[in-house]
């Protein structure tokens, strides 16, 4: 007669499974909530800095708990970020540059216009009949923006756009000169640095401009 050993009573070992990350929150979708936020978030934090140079440490924690009730600073930028995509600001910086002609760049000399205004040369000839001398480029330098509160990479992707161009054999850029290699250059003249207090894309410092 055999004996059998009973297994009964006897737990199973269970394999640990690995936890599952939590999902991020929602994007915020709703304007009217991110309007909200906003300006909850700068009333609350405005409250927070004066009970920090007043010392008042229980006005410091009644801040930061309304802070957190509202889902804190990612809450804010999800609402900073739901806003920009309606009304750019970032579009809006480009726009100006643009007006001011300086997407390609701040002249570092002015032109020297001596005589241009004058439609005679030295001898009397006319300048109109005789052939126009090329003018000489005028260096430029790089415009330099400080993205402060950035929530997005708009102008840091401005900054790295690119473009393909032909270049001819004389230095001049163009579609006419079909002899020159192809070169890619930038679409703007920018350089742009963006931070925030609290990084939410790639690219964006972390610093307190402060």
């Amino acid at each position: 007669m055999t004996c059998r050993h009973s297994t009964m009573g006897k737990g199973k070992k269970r394999s640990k499974k690995a936890p599952v990350p939590l999902a991020p929150p929602p994007a915020m979708k709703s304007r009217r909530l991110a309007r909200v936020t906003t300006t909850l978030f700068h009333k609350h934090t405005s409250e927070r800095d004066l009970a920090l140079q007043r010392g008042d440490a229980k006005g410091v924690a009644e801040a930061e708990k309304a802070i957190e009730s509202i889902g804190g600073r990612e809450a804010y930028q999800k609402a900073s970020q739901l806003s920009t995509s309606h009304h750019s600001t970032s579009r809006w910086v480009l726009g100006v540059l643009g007006s001011m002609g300086w997407l390609q760049g701040i002249n570092v000399s002015a032109p020297a216009a001596a005589d241009d205004d004058n439609d005679n040369t030295s001898d009397g000839r006319d300048k109109r009949s005789t052939p126009r001398k090329k003018r000489k480029k005028i260096p430029k330098r790089n415009v330099r923006l400080l993205e402060v509160g950035a929530i997005n990479r708009e102008l840091l992707d401005a900054a790295a756009r690119t473009r393909r161009i032909r270049k001819s054999s004389d230095g001049d850029t163009g579609d006419t000169d079909t002899s020159g290699e192809i070169e890619e250059e930038s679409v703007y003249r920018l350089e742009v640095r963006a931070i925030d207090l609290r990084s939410s894309q790639s690219g964006i410092e972390e610093a307190d401009f402060l």
